[in-house]
């Protein structure tokens, strides 16, 4: 049950955001022989943007919301979407191991039985959106300069963990209407 790109959240758009921009540094490294750039494209996508960013913020959606819920088949579509996009980028340099994830992943209409026999992940370029990156990039931003204020709260002593800390943040006029835009439940 795949979300339509125009019914994604906003947080989902941009996780496939950033998966076509390193899909287009990928692909030209690739073109220009420069595998120790995909290398750190993917990499960074994976240890950055997935691991501390995303999968972080949408565990909680993936956990407690229902299987039906939008905001979730939202999620799991970015991550499907994400898992095929990578899994296709990595298959000319770790064949073995793309084969066997290919070989379990659910297969949509026109998908290969063969990571090997794929098409090269083609690009999306209704993804591209540069209000939605600059607003994005300027909410972690935000997020970042919280979590730093929490890690040294927490070395003072002051707090003992950082989800016992409540946070008030004072911002104006774009910053203020990004968060405002997130609302309560997205703030959380």
């Amino acid at each position: 049950d795949k979300v339509a790109y125009a019914d994604m959240s906003e947080f989902d758009k941009w996780a496939l955001l950033r998966l076509e921009e390193v899909r287009q540094k990928v692909t030209d490294a690739y073109e220009n022989y420069e595998f120790h750039m995909l290398y750190h494209a993917i990499h960074n996508f994976c240890t950055v943007d997935l691991s501390s960013i995303y999968l972080d913020v949408m565990k909680d959606t993936m956990y407690a919301e229902s299987k039906n819920d939008v905001a979730r088949r939202s999620a799991q579509t970015a991550m499907y979407e994400i898992l095929k996009t990578l899994v296709a980028m990595v298959s000319p340099v770790l064949s073995f191991t793309a084969e066997e994830v290919w070989k379990y992943m659910p297969k949509e209409e026109g998908m290969r039985e063969s990571v090997m026999l794929q098409d090269w992940p083609q690009g999306h370029p209704e993804h591209f959106n540069q209000e939605l990156a600059d607003k994005w990039n300027q909410l972690l931003d935000l997020r970042t300069s919280v979590q730093k204020a929490l890690e040294l709260a927490r070395q003072d002593k002051t707090i003992g963990h950082p989800l016992d800390a409540s946070v008030t943040v004072y911002a104006e006029g774009a910053a203020f209407d990004a968060l405002n835009a997130l609302g309560e439940e997205g703030l959380a």
